[in-house]
């Protein structure tokens, strides 16, 4: 990681929406989380299980960059969300178990 950058998370706070039109957006969602993943701008990425918000873990140099990311992901436009900076990120990473199966 680039000392230059900083970590910032947004919590996007959904509006009421269809249930159905949420799972039409989730393949395109889902595209765009795998893509800023690789790119290495997207470090974690959460949806509460009510489907009210949204956390997501960005690896940017300004804050600056933020929002014009968060208009990438399609069910974004359908809430509000406030970035935050963050002194300290830490995520446990468990070692993957290979199956032959």
């Amino acid at each position: 990681m680039d000392r230059s950058s900083n970590i910032y998370m947004v919590t996007l706070f959904l509006n009421d929406m269809e249930l159905e039109k949420l799972v039409l957006l989730l393949p395109y969602q889902q595209t765009v989380i795998q893509r800023f993943t690789s790119e290495g701008k997207l470090l974690h990425y959460a949806l509460s299980m009510e489907k009210t918000r949204i956390w997501m873990v960005f690896y940017a140099k300004n804050e600056g960059d933020i929002p014009g990311w968060i208009s990438c992901f399609p069910i974004c436009r359908y809430g509000s969300w406030q970035i935050q900076c963050l002194a300290q990120y830490h995520l446990h990473h468990k070692p993957h178990s290979v199956s032959l199966n």
